[in-house]
């Protein structure tokens, strides 16, 4: 291709992109509407019922390790070791609250992200159990458990 015509060529599609029509302009949610869409967003996020059932183990690294006892006892847990759920519905911080203990020490909790649907399952009477599955090389998050819904 010479010079000219890719020169013509750039100016033709120059040319059928100012020919094109604008796109439309984007509506602006005014404050009413923002009200309601928060209202709705609100109410589905209250609703447990939208939530998936947990079909597959659940790896999580424990929440909040520094601020219970597990730094204490960090040295003695071994990969495998049983942990026990305890659901905190009270929890001031979160309502659907699961906190993880080892031999009656608190390690700390399921994250939040991750701890829905397990306290959906847990308050409706499941059984679930849980285990340690890797002590990682991570100051803030050591313990990665593995959670299972038993039935």
């Amino acid at each position: 291709m010479t010079l000219i015509a890719a020169q013509a060529r750039a100016f033709r599609v120059q040319e059928d992109a100012q020919r094109q029509p604008p796109p439309p302009p984007r509506r602006q949610l005014d404050a009413r509407l923002r009200t309601q869409l928060a209202q709705v967003l609100a109410y589905a996020q209250a609703q447990d019922d939208w939530l998936l059932p947990i079909h597959r183990p659940l790896r999580v690294t424990v929440a909040g390790f520094q601020y219970g006892q597990g730094e204490d006892v960090l040295d003695d847990l071994q990969i495998g070791d049983v942990l026990r759920l305890v659901r905190e519905p009270d929890n001031p911080h979160d309502q659907r609250a699961v906190r993880i203990e080892w031999n009656r020490k608190k390690l700390g909790y399921v994250p939040r992200a991750e701890n829905a649907a397990l306290a959906q399952a847990l308050d409706r009477g499941a059984a679930a159990s849980a285990r340690v599955h890797a002590l990682l090389d991570n100051d803030w998050a050591p313990v990665e458990i593995e959670i299972e819904l038993e039935g």
